[in-house]
């Protein structure tokens, strides 16, 4: 255990740090005190001496001023008393030596003994101190209340006794601070060990718990601090141990729905790699739970048509799709995908639609749905579809009275006749191109496949069913240029009900709206993968509460008996089964729906280089 061996060296670091720090501390005071102490001991004698000048001076100084020389001997005899005191003159202001103190205790005067000498102390105005390794000289001068000196005095104080109290202070300091020392290392190097042994307890504990141990047996410490800390991760053992009971309970709550759930639940992440499939997966699918979490999703799921479905996007509600099990076998599920935005996963639900009584029932109601849509749809263009015919008809009758009163005369202008019947013949392929529109618009496109078409294709077929109906109410009708050679995988009947839808809707809109410059405009964006087509009118949006409900089925805000509610929730189907998304776009200023389809993506021949 890694705890175990690093033990004794933080029991032997941290002691051996605690008690050098104690060390230094502890010498760093020692040091500082002697030196305070003995600062205050020279200070005190240096008083006392400037104490004892001072009253000697008082002592003498009218004798001095009279010529007391008795007086100044019977003083300075005095200072005989004091041990400090190991000599002492008395000097006149010319500085001769009137009476002095030997070191033998003698009181002599040197004045009347010629044995006087003179100092020069015509420089001393004030008390001088000069000290020495052994003694303190002192002199001064004696004045009297009017400034003028008199005389001089002279002492000699010996330091022995200073030395003495300061070499005993040391030694008293020195002993306290050893029994101090002694005192704080064995308290510090218990304090180490305790220390040292509670973060080992404390390491191992959070090493216990880090691996998952919870029933942990936490002692006790004699700091207050670290038995608080050693408490409270008692405390957090018991919350993790209890945390986990309720994760485990909350885990096998979730196991047994996800296990109960009769429909194949499979987890996508952003990558498109399953990362979570249920025992429903494995029984449609074949594949082992693990064989499931190494694959992707598209290698699972297609359409109907073996086109990918792309795992990220909107939300799907029952899309019709295939799952392609172990055994190659095609299975018809029906599909729903969520989207879990914490943790930016898809959630993937697949119905197995192989003994469902209810597919084909659903499949017809669609059906009837889409037919119904596309009646609606041509109910509404019936005018503009048959002034579109009208029109050529009445051209094709004119051309031929034409042709009919040329042929009765004598030199009849056969070019002119060829002309005229050219133009009888490009009328009638416009009346063909109406009618075949009309047909494939019409037919039912039950067993189509999807097949590669061209955009350019299926915008020009839903243009011709519609954009008369544009010109004739005043309404500008804005195509945008499609390339030819962009296609497209799909039902090309399908894919034109609903850019037809969507035209229907907004020349409603448009034409009921006030105002002049009324306009609707279809717009082109090659997005890379995918291309958009946009339905833009003038209109200014839609209120957000009729946004909430536009693509549900049975809505509609157009008046009773013009609208079954039904074209964009239909629309919006069609084009999710095609693999794309419908939308409106809340940003355009405009009312704008939009088509996102997958782009037909050709082979690219390899780079030369």
């Amino acid at each position: 255990m890694i705890v175990g061996k690093i033990k004794p060296r933080i029991n032997f670091v941290l002691s051996w740090l605690l008690l050098l720090s104690m060390a230094s501390l502890l010498s760093f005071v020692f040091f500082f005190s002697i030196h305070q102490q003995n600062q205050k001991l020279r200070e005190s004698f240096r008083e006392s001496a400037i104490e004892t000048i001072g009253s000697f001076i008082s002592t003498i100084r009218d004798s001095l001023f009279f010529d007391d020389l008795n007086s100044i001997k019977i003083a300075v005899g005095n200072l005989n008393l004091n041990p400090n005191v190991l000599s002492a003159s008395v000097l006149s202001k010319e500085g001769d030596v009137l009476v002095s103190l030997n070191q033998n205790g003698e009181t002599t005067y040197p004045i009347l003994e010629s044995s006087s000498h003179t100092d020069d102390v015509s420089s001393i105005r004030s008390l001088t101190l000069l000290t020495g390794q052994d003694r303190l000289e002192m002199l001064s001068p004696v004045d009297l209340p009017d400034g003028s000196i008199v005389g001089y005095v002279k002492l000699n104080l010996s330091l022995e006794l200073l030395n003495k109290a300061l070499k005993d202070s040391t030694k008293s300091l020195l002993l306290i601070f050893l029994i101090a020392g002694i005192l704080a290392f064995g308290f510090l190097y218990w304090l180490g060990n305790v220390f040292s042994r509670s973060l080992a307890n404390l390491g191992e504990i959070s090493e216990r718990i880090g691996k998952g141990e919870s029933a942990i047996k936490i002692g006790t410490s004699p700091i207050f601090e670290f038995s608080t800390l050693l408490h409270g991760m008692k405390q957090m053992a018991t919350n993790i141990e209890f945390h986990k009971s309720e994760l485990r309970k909350a885990k096998e709550y979730t196991d047994h729905v996800v296990a109960s759930v009769s429909e194949a639940i499979l987890v996508v992440n952003g990558q498109g790699r399953v990362e979570f499939a249920n025992a429903r997966s494995v029984g449609i699918t074949g594949f082992t739970p693990n064989e499931l979490l190494e694959m992707k999703f598209p290698t699972l799921i297609t359409q109907e048509d073996g086109a990918p479905i792309l795992w990220e996007g909107d939300e799907i509600n029952e899309m019709e799709a295939i799952c392609v099990n172990k055994s190659g076998e095609k299975i018809p599920v029906l599909l729903n995908r969520r989207i879990m935005q914490i943790q930016g996963l898809y959630v993937f639900s697949l119905k197995d639609q192989r003994d469902s009584r209810l597919v084909t029932e659903l499949r017809r109601t669609q059906f009837e749905l889409i037919q119904s849509s596309k009646m609606a749809a041509l109910g509404e263009m019936a005018g503009g579809v048959a002034h579109e015919i009208n029109n050529p008809l009445g051209v094709i009758m004119m051309r031929a009275n034409q042709i009919a009163r040329l042929l009765q005369l004598e030199n009849a202008d056969l070019e002119q006749a060829q002309k005229f019947l050219q133009a009888i013949e490009k009328t009638g392929i416009r009346i063909k191109d109406i009618v075949a529109g009309l047909q494939s618009f019409a037919r039912t496109g039950k067993d189509d496949i999807f097949l590669s078409t061209s955009v350019a294709r299926i915008v020009k077929d839903t243009l011709v069913l519609c954009s008369e109906k544009f010109f004739h109410n005043g309404i500008d009708l804005k195509v945008a240029m499609v390339p030819e050679d962009v296609e497209i995988k799909c039902n090309h009947t399908q894919i034109s009900q609903v850019l037809l839808n969507l035209l229907s809707n907004a020349f409603f809109a448009v034409k009921e709206s006030p105002g002049k410059d009324k306009w609707v405009e279809l717009q082109y964006l090659d997005q890379g993968e995918n291309i958009r087509l946009m339905v833009v009118d003038c209109g200014e949006g839609i209120p957000e509460k009729v946004a909430e409900k536009i693509f549900q089925p049975f809505y509609t805000t157009k008046p009773v008996g013009q609208g079954t509610g039904l074209g964009l929730s239909i629309s919006k189907g069609i084009v999710e089964a095609h693999g794309g998304s419908l939308y409106l776009d809340k940003q355009n200023k405009n009312t704008a729906f939009g088509v996102i389809l997958p782009k037909e993506l050709r082979s690219r021949q390899p780079n030369a280089n």
